[in-house]
Protein backbone atom coordinates (compact mmCIF):
# COMPACT_ATOMS: atom_id res chain seq x y z
CA UNK A 1 0.00 0.00 0.00
CA UNK A 2 1.20 3.51 -0.68
CA UNK A 3 -0.23 6.99 -0.30
CA UNK A 4 0.08 9.62 -2.99
CA UNK A 5 -0.52 13.31 -2.33
CA UNK A 6 -2.86 14.98 -4.76
CA UNK A 7 -3.42 18.73 -4.62
CA UNK A 8 -5.83 18.55 -1.64
CA UNK A 9 -6.45 14.91 -0.83
CA UNK A 10 -4.16 11.99 0.01
CA UNK A 11 -5.05 9.01 -2.17
CA UNK A 12 -4.74 5.47 -0.83
CA UNK A 13 -3.52 3.12 -3.56
CA UNK A 14 -3.75 -0.60 -2.79
CA UNK A 15 -3.57 -3.43 -5.29
CA UNK A 16 -5.00 -5.75 -2.67
CA UNK A 17 -6.69 -4.85 0.57
CA UNK A 18 -4.61 -5.84 3.57
CA UNK A 19 -7.72 -7.50 5.00
CA UNK A 20 -9.56 -10.26 3.17
CA UNK A 21 -13.27 -9.65 2.60
CA UNK A 22 -14.82 -13.11 2.98
CA UNK A 23 -18.32 -11.82 2.32
CA UNK A 24 -17.97 -10.72 -1.32
CA UNK A 25 -20.58 -13.19 -2.59
CA UNK A 26 -23.04 -12.06 0.07
CA UNK A 27 -22.36 -8.40 -0.68
CA UNK A 28 -22.85 -8.97 -4.40
CA UNK A 29 -26.16 -10.78 -3.89
CA UNK A 30 -27.40 -8.12 -1.44
CA UNK A 31 -26.49 -5.21 -3.71
CA UNK A 32 -27.94 -6.82 -6.86
CA UNK A 33 -31.15 -7.61 -4.96
CA UNK A 34 -31.43 -4.00 -3.77
CA UNK A 35 -30.80 -2.78 -7.32
CA UNK A 36 -33.82 -4.81 -8.47
CA UNK A 37 -36.03 -3.75 -5.54
CA UNK A 38 -35.19 -0.06 -5.02
CA UNK A 39 -35.12 3.05 -7.15
CA UNK A 40 -31.71 4.46 -8.03
CA UNK A 41 -30.32 7.41 -6.08
CA UNK A 42 -28.66 8.73 -9.31
CA UNK A 43 -25.91 11.10 -8.29
CA UNK A 44 -23.08 10.33 -10.70
CA UNK A 45 -24.06 7.10 -12.44
CA UNK A 46 -25.75 7.32 -15.81
CA UNK A 47 -28.08 4.49 -16.88
CA UNK A 48 -26.90 2.59 -13.81
CA UNK A 49 -28.20 1.91 -10.34
CA UNK A 50 -26.77 3.75 -7.34
CA UNK A 51 -27.80 3.17 -3.74
CA UNK A 52 -28.32 5.89 -1.18
CA UNK A 53 -25.22 6.80 0.80
CA UNK A 54 -26.25 4.85 3.91
CA UNK A 55 -24.81 1.49 2.86
CA UNK A 56 -23.09 1.05 6.24
CA UNK A 57 -26.50 1.26 7.92
CA UNK A 58 -27.97 -1.67 5.98
CA UNK A 59 -28.83 -4.49 8.37
CA UNK A 60 -26.71 -7.36 7.08
CA UNK A 61 -23.70 -9.17 8.62
CA UNK A 62 -21.59 -8.68 5.47
CA UNK A 63 -22.17 -4.92 5.56
CA UNK A 64 -21.21 -4.79 9.24
CA UNK A 65 -18.01 -6.72 8.50
CA UNK A 66 -17.16 -4.50 5.53
CA UNK A 67 -17.63 -1.41 7.69
CA UNK A 68 -15.26 -2.80 10.35
CA UNK A 69 -12.64 -3.73 7.74
CA UNK A 70 -12.76 -0.35 6.01
CA UNK A 71 -12.48 1.43 9.37
CA UNK A 72 -9.33 -0.59 10.18
CA UNK A 73 -7.88 0.25 6.76
CA UNK A 74 -8.60 3.95 7.24
CA UNK A 75 -6.92 3.99 10.66
CA UNK A 76 -3.90 2.12 9.28
CA UNK A 77 -3.57 4.48 6.30
CA UNK A 78 -3.95 7.54 8.53
CA UNK A 79 -1.17 6.32 10.84
CA UNK A 80 1.07 5.66 7.83
CA UNK A 81 0.30 9.07 6.30
CA UNK A 82 1.06 10.87 9.58
CA UNK A 83 4.14 8.74 10.21
CA UNK A 84 2.99 7.63 13.66
CA UNK A 85 2.42 4.31 15.37
CA UNK A 86 -1.11 3.04 14.86
CA UNK A 87 -1.54 2.98 18.66
CA UNK A 88 -1.15 6.78 18.62
CA UNK A 89 -4.27 7.19 16.46
CA UNK A 90 -7.53 7.92 18.25
CA UNK A 91 -10.12 9.02 15.73
CA UNK A 92 -13.85 9.22 15.50
CA UNK A 93 -14.52 8.54 11.84
CA UNK A 94 -17.65 9.45 9.94
CA UNK A 95 -18.04 7.11 7.00
CA UNK A 96 -20.30 7.27 4.00
CA UNK A 97 -20.65 4.47 1.48
CA UNK A 98 -22.85 3.50 -1.42
CA UNK A 99 -23.06 0.84 -4.09
CA UNK A 100 -23.16 1.22 -7.86
CA UNK A 101 -24.36 -1.40 -10.33
CA UNK A 102 -23.19 -0.76 -13.88
CA UNK A 103 -24.31 -2.81 -16.82
CA UNK A 104 -23.59 -2.54 -20.52
CA UNK A 105 -24.29 1.00 -21.72
CA UNK A 106 -23.99 2.65 -18.30
CA UNK A 107 -21.21 4.96 -17.17
CA UNK A 108 -19.90 7.01 -14.30
CA UNK A 109 -20.21 10.72 -15.05
CA UNK A 110 -17.26 13.03 -14.36
CA UNK A 111 -17.70 14.72 -10.99
CA UNK A 112 -15.81 16.24 -8.07
CA UNK A 113 -16.01 16.03 -4.31
CA UNK A 114 -15.83 19.03 -2.03
CA UNK A 115 -13.32 19.15 0.76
Amino acid sequence: MNIQNLPATPLLVAKKLPYQVPYNDQLKALILDRAEQEESFQLCSRKAWQSSRDLYNWEHPAIKELNKLMHKLFIRATAQYLGVNIRQIALEVGQEAWANVHRQGSCHAPHTYGG
